[in-house]
């Protein structure tokens, strides 16, 4: 569970700083894995589905897989993220 709260916090950040045409997209993987997080954590703590803890991982994953994409796009034909146009 720790390496999760990681990748939601590096996806938070990414969110948070990108001042670029993927900033939208960012915001959304962000709190589409919030969404994932408040709603099976809460099934997950109540223990009322058996299997809460394992679609609550997947989402965080297939999100991270989807911001993963996004970032590759973004990220493509250049070596530093100081060589990304402001826009």
């Amino acid at each position: 569970m720790i390496v999760l709260a990681g990748i939601v916090i590096v996806v938070a950040i990414n969110a948070a700083a990108a001042e670029n045409r993927y900033k939208d997209a960012y915001r959304a993987i962000f709190v589409g894995m919030l969404a994932v997080v408040g709603v099976l954590g809460v099934i997950a703590l109540l223990d009322t589905y058996d299997h809460a803890v394992f679609w609550l991982e997947a989402g965080v994953i297939a999100l991270f897989a989807v911001y993963w994409v996004v970032q590759t796009f973004e990220l493509w034909n250049v070596t530093s993220r100081s060589e990304l146009p402001e826009s």
